[in-house]
């Protein structure tokens, strides 16, 4: 008889939303001195883009990101990554039907936005609708092949499915990716499906 998998199906037992973090690198800003040393250099303020700002605003738990973020849509700046971090937002706060809208305008201003797909895989994982969350778990994979979460949420939901080969395989890929003290729970997982011999 074969052992039963115990998954961990509560709140943040998977790798869950991956917010989009694009800030421009603060780079000295001025004048440059081409004509000699004898002249002054005048250092012009930096000044953040638009995404930038709703960036800062959302790291520092600021209740106004949600506006900076629809600012830098209407702005035009880093839209895909702009609407991907206004769903988390939308989805931190349980507001699933928005949540999914923005991820879905994320990717339909670029649909190669590796979160946007991560971060709608998880939202239909959530909502155990397993076709449509494998789908951007792999198109995840496709577009980010390095990107280890989108491996060990495919190995749970294929362990939740019942094809085990494939979440062994998905675990052992999650494995190759991070440093061994972030693989010891996939080492828990292949571990119970090589002790249940449901691998052969």
């Amino acid at each position: 008889m074969a052992k039963l998998i115990q998954l961990y199906r509560e709140p943040g037992s998977k790798p869950g939303i991956s917010k989009a973090e694009k800030i421009k690198k603060n780079k000295k800003e001025g004048q440059l001195n081409l004509f000699g040393q004898d002249l002054l250099v005048i250092k012009l303020p930096f000044r953040y883009k638009t995404f930038d700002q709703a960036l800062f605003l959302d790291e520092h738990n600021d209740p106004f990101a949600k506006e900076a973020y629809r600012k830098a849509i209407e702005a035009g700046d880093c839209i895909a990554d702009a609407y991907c971090n206004l769903g988390i937002l939308h989805s931190e706060n349980k507001e699933w039907e928005d949540a999914f809208d923005c991820f879905s305008k994320a990717l339909i201003n670029d649909p190669r936005h590796y979160e946007a797909h991560f971060n709608l895989a998880n939202l239909y994982f959530d909502k155990n609708d397993y076709r449509l969350a494998k789908l951007h778990f792999e198109m995840t994979n496709i577009i980010e092949p390095s990107f280890p979460n989108s491996y060990f949420n495919l190995g749970l939901l294929f362990a939740s499915t019942g094809q085990t080969k494939k979440a062994y395989s998905s675990f052992q890929k999650y494995i190759t990716l991070v440093p061994d003290d972030e693989a010891v729970k996939a080492r828990e997982f292949i571990d119970s499906l090589e002790e249940s011999r449901v691998i052969n």
